[in-house]
């Protein structure tokens, strides 16, 4: 994956978040990957996603969409409409490490 740091990284495995960003204009160019094998392509970076606090730590801030799903949508890939109509919000994060007890050092 070619790193641009100015356009927004989107991680995910669903397609109806992506067309969500897109359709209601939230995100235009992006760089889009399901996993993060390597932390550094995060850093420096706006990432939208849902991240594990050890990966959001290299991003600059982490964009969520917040979801509030009903059991029946738990586990399942949401379509853009199902995306907006269970979206709550869209909040910004910015994660610092500040202490690490165990593991090796990055």
């Amino acid at each position: 994956m070619t790193i641009n740091s100015k356009i927004p990284l989107v991680v995910t495995r669903h397609r109806g978040l992506v067309d969500f960003l897109r359709e209601d204009g939230f995100l235009e160019e992006i760089e889009l990957t399901s996993h993060v094998r390597d932390p550094n392509i995060l850093r420096g970076r706006e990432v939208w996603g849902n991240l594990p606090m050890h990966l959001a730590a290299y991003a600059d801030k982490v964009v969520c969409v917040d979801l509030d799903l009903p059991p029946e949508a738990r586990g399942k890939d949401l379509t853009s409409d199902e995306v907006r109509k269970y979206c709550r919000s869209i909040s910004t994060y910015r994660v610092e490490r500040i202490g690490r007890m165990y593991m090796d050092e990055d």
